[in-house]
């Protein structure tokens, strides 16, 4: 196949007509002289032939060879961007449309990005056996911690300064507070200090049904705002109150029951950092999706308290009537995005959303991986807390300012 721009030069047809017998006679008599004459005769006309035919052919290949035309070598297995070559006149340029690089992020700290696609996981199966322990998901990989061995939160509350791994709570232990009973409690290593999830007893469900919950967010002019009744969007809460079960109740006479509850929350939709942490006080310290408040990690007496005191299978228990959760019940991380992580399962005071168990890649978080507030500045998600199985399990102190 000829190149673009070659050119065929055909010779006449006349030069490849042959001259008859008497002419061809008459000629070669005549070559002699002719030759002397400077005339080709028979020999003229073939090199004439053979000089028209040479110059054709000189002249098809520069034909060819003008435009100094590019060559392009693609290597295999190269991301490529798109690169457009700058034709030489009478060349059509040439685009090669290859992928790009993905874009650098580029988001700076505590600038909220684009909301992240989550993905919902099956529901995880909470199950209690006969003698009120409970199967855990969470607790029965080999990630995170040791939930045979979680260590028993009550020597890591301060009131001085925010410090990793503990709670940083605005209220002293109160030893008249109420709470449970020491020598009732059989989950407890109080030698060394460690309770064992799997030991711990819980109240199972039952009959009990304080109605619907309810939850409604709405995002306007950079304010996020959270209404609940404080009961359980998706109905799972034990059977409150504990009366129908003295083996828990000799461990903890909670006599409180689940009613419906009207709380607003305004948080800013695009919450900062504070120049320093703040504590956290008792009470609602946020709110989860589910529809529920979240508690910090002290019970009244600034103790330990999902160490120490009974709460329901589904994770929360009642302070008289107000039902609430001192960490997060695994089957609310019921999201995840696209590289693993958990998604939100609910927002604190200062405005930053608290994420479930998961890291990157899906690896349970510990202590460990998250600062003396119990959270982290993870790339375009900004800062946020997590959910740990370990003590403080939600937050250990404010990092944003509070409205």
């Amino acid at each position: 196949m000829l190149s673009p721009g070659c050119v065929i030069v055909e010779a006449p047809d006349s030069i490849w007509e042959i001259p008859d017998k008497n002419a061809l006679s008459a000629q070669l008599e005549t070559e002699p002289e002719d030759i002397k004459n400077g005339n080709g005769g028979v020999v003229g006309i073939c090199t004439k032939i053979v000089n028209v035919l040479l110059s054709a052919f000189i002249l098809a290949i520069l034909a060819c060879s003008s435009g100094n035309q590019e060559v392009t070598v693609v290597e295999p297995q190269k991301q490529q961007v798109l690169v457009t070559t700058e034709a030489q006149p009478g060349i059509m340029p040439t685009n090669t449309a290859i992928p790009a690089r993905p874009p650098t992020n580029t988001s700076t700290p505590n600038t909220p990005a684009a909301p992240v696609p989550a993905t919902s996981v099956p529901a995880i199966d909470i199950r209690i056996n006969a003698d009120f322990t409970l199967t855990s998901v969470l607790c029965s990989d080999e990630q995170g911690p040791d939930c045979s061995k979680l260590r028993v939160g009550d020597d890591y509350l301060t009131t001085s300064m925010p410090a990793k791994g503990f709670l940083y709570s605005c209220d002293g232990p109160n030893p008249n507070a109420p709470g449970s009973t020491d020598s009732k409690i059989t989950w407890i290593n109080f030698a060394d200090k460690t309770w064992n999830f799997f030991r711990k007893l819980w109240l199972p469900q039952g009959i009990f049904s304080p109605g619907t919950g309810t939850y409604k967010e709405t995002v306007v002019d950079n304010r996020r705002k959270i209404e609940i009744n404080n009961l359980p969007v998706d109905g799972k809460i034990g059977d409150w109150p504990m009366t129908n079960y003295p083996q828990l109740t000799e461990i903890d006479r909670n006599p409180g029951i689940p009613a419906s509850t009207s709380f607003s929350f305004t948080y800013s939709d695009k919450p900062s950092e504070a120049s320093s942490p703040t504590c956290a006080s008792l009470g609602e310290i946020g709110v989860t999706k589910n529809g529920v408040v979240i508690y910090n990690a002290a019970d009244g007496r600034g103790e330990d308290a999902l160490a120490r005191e009974i709460v329901d299978m589904f994770g929360g228990h009642p302070a008289r009537s107000e039902y609430h959760y001192h960490f997060i019940p695994e089957r609310l991380d019921n999201e995840i995005l696209g590289d693993g992580h958990s998604g939100i399962v609910g927002y604190i005071n200062d405005g930053f959303p608290i994420y479930g168990y998961k890291g990157v890649g899906g690896v349970e978080m510990s202590n460990d991986d998250l600062d003396q507030c119990h959270g982290h500045q993870h790339g375009t998600l900004g800062y946020h807390y997590h959910a740990t199985i370990e003590y403080p399990y939600t937050i250990g102190c404010y990092m944003g300012t509070l409205r």
